[in-house]
């Protein structure tokens, strides 16, 4: 079967690289507001509302959608959105304006506090359920400029043609335009997209909803972005990706996310957000974001085991401290494999920076705010990640790191290596600085 290929709608790249049935490739870099709708027109100030622009460290990413689910102001984005990384104080949304680089004093800004991707967003294939709920610090005010889109009933059919909006490109080697731009699409009957489209062939039944075929579309950029129902007004679709390199396809349609399929989920998620095990792991790794000052503004005395007690110091002769640019980073453990003396590690503490120079390791030493004898300190001169190692927003796998030294240590009751294990035996970890 011939591999089709997807390209998503980001402004930052598109996808090349067949992968089963599915092909996403690297993503070239293109200027932050490089977008606009293909065969459409510039909206006029409140004609849509509800329309978000996601920002990334202060770039244009992606659209978004404004709702209100149970009393919460929400913003509906695309889940790849989210693929630069899952801080959400790098993310925040902009509300209430149609210009890019013209300020009305209409805009309203609010910071992301809570990224809640799909569990099941491309576990199996590339771009399945791709939809992600964005949680914000404050609620937005409501007028004429700032207002949200209502959500369809839980599989509630479409009917009618749809309307696109977003700051996507007029076409794929276009200029940009710095006015939101509209266009009105056909709906492609699901028989016909999955035989255009073979890649949506294993997604969830009525999870996406297919559009064009008239030479009017979303682009790149106008990912995340709203498609409204011209009759109800409701949102209907979320942009996702093309299936065709050429934006406005006359005969590849693209394929966008099915907002009806997901309202229960959703509206759980307004109605106990934090109960969210994925959630908790996004709010967690930004509260992780926020420790990054001096040691010494913490106590030196204080163990974050829970329910533990202080170590001694021949008590885990095994203990690495692994240091990054001179500040403690992460823990180890000391092993001896075929007479050569490595680290093992977790791949998240090495893997936003591959250089062994920038890392140190400890051992012999249960302080890691200073160092006396019989502490032993080596350089890092090798870091090897396990090849299948995976790190998404909801998920890590495979999260293990084999570190090289540039010296020996010296074994002693202080600095012992762990003992060999059997493949597949249970191994209890409970250490922790």
């Amino acid at each position: 079967m011939r591999a089709t290929k997807l390209f998503l709608f980001l402004i930052l790249g598109t996808l090349n690289k067949v992968e089963g049935n599915i092909a996403i490739l690297p993503l070239p870099k293109h200027s932050a507001i490089n977008s606009r709708i293909v065969g459409g027109k510039p909206a006029d100030e409140g004609e849509f509302p509800y329309q978000i622009r996601l920002m990334w460290r202060n770039k244009f990413i992606c659209g978004g959608s404004f709702v209100i689910v149970n009393d919460q102001h929400l913003v509906l984005t695309a889940a790849h959105c989210l693929s630069h990384d899952d801080n959400p104080q790098n993310y925040k949304i902009i509300a209430g304006d149609i210009k890019i680089c013209d300020k009305t004093g209409r805009e309203q800004d609010r910071q992301v506090t809570g990224i809640m991707i799909h569990p099941d967003f491309g576990l199996k294939y590339k771009l399945v359920n791709d939809i992600a709920v964005l949680f914000i610090n404050e609620p937005l005010t409501i007028n004429n400029f700032v207002f949200p889109i209502h959500l369809p009933r839980q599989d509630q059919r479409i009917s009618g043609n749809l309307m696109v909006s977003g700051w996507g490109k007029l076409g794929t080697y276009s200029g940009v335009p710095d006015t939101l731009q509209k266009v009105e699409i056909d709906i492609v009957p699901d028989s016909l997209c999955k035989m255009a489209v073979p890649g949506v062939r294993p997604f969830p039944a009525n999870s996406t909803v297919c559009t064009g075929w008239n030479g009017k579309s979303a682009c790149y950029g106008d990912s995340g972005g709203p498609l409204r129902a011209i009759e109800g007004g409701y949102l209907a679709g979320i942009v996702s990706f093309s299936s065709s390199k050429i934006c406005g396809d006359r005969f590849q349609p693209n394929v966008n996310t099915r907002v009806s399929h997901y309202i229960k989920w959703i509206e759980e998620l307004a109605l106990k957000p934090y109960e969210s095990l994925a959630f908790y792991a996004i709010l967690l790794s930004e509260s992780e974001s926020k420790i990054s000052k001096s040691t010494t503004e913490i106590s030196q005395n204080q163990p974050k085991i829970e329910n533990g007690n202080p170590a001694k110091q021949e008590e885990i002769p095994y203990q690495i401290a692994l240091y990054y640019n001179h500040g403690f980073w992460c823990g180890g453990s000391f092993v001896v494999v075929n007479c050569k003396h490595f680290i093992i590690t977790a791949a998240h503490c090495v893997e936003d920076d591959l250089n062994p120079g920038n890392y140190n390791v400890v051992a012999g030493e249960v302080n890691k705010y200073r160092f006396d004898l019989p502490a032993q300190v080596r350089n890092i001169t090798e870091i090897i990640v396990h090849e299948d190692y995976v790190h998404t927003f909801y998920f890590i796998g495979n999260d293990i790191a084999l570190l090289g030294i540039d010296c020996p240590f010296e074994i002693n009751d202080i600095a012992f290596h762990r003992f060999d294990y059997r493949e597949g035996e249970r191994v209890l970890v409970d250490l922790e600085w």
